[in-house]
């Protein structure tokens, strides 16, 4: 492997290859996730809950408590709510539903839905 040792062209003086990488990790990141923000009318209202307890660090138990649906119902919600907000993984979705609850107008609801999150046992 050779190492780098000049400037990189189109990129910022004393920029690496290493921290190209890293500014390229992150540009996906914010691109999965701003994409994911502008797909959130696709969801419905439950998903919605189901992701802002997600959002809240709330496990598939208790998400199934809390809402009052089976657990498989749970984990089909997470699946329809990864395929419709195009991302892959559950932090993702947590990181989604953080940012909405935080845009939201409507923070009345959303707390409600969350309210029991933090006191449901494990």
């Amino acid at each position: 492997m050779t190492k780098h040792s000049g400037p990189v062209k189109g990129y910022p003086k004393g920029a690496t290859p290493i921290s190209l990488r890293t500014d390229l990790v992150r540009d996906d990141i914010a691109v999965q996730v701003s994409r994911a923000m502008g797909r959130l009318t696709s969801i419905t209202r439950r998903q919605e809950e189901v992701l802002l307890l997600i959002a809240a660090g709330a496990t598939n138990s208790q998400i199934h408590r809390r809402l009052g649906i089976a657990e498989t119902t749970v984990e089909n919600h997470i699946k329809e709510l990864k395929y419709r907000l195009w991302v892959e993984s559950r932090a993702f979705l947590a990181i989604v539903g953080y940012l909405h609850l935080m845009n939201s107008s409507v923070l009345g609801e959303e707390e409600a839905v969350l309210a029991g999150a933090d006191t449901e046992e494990s």
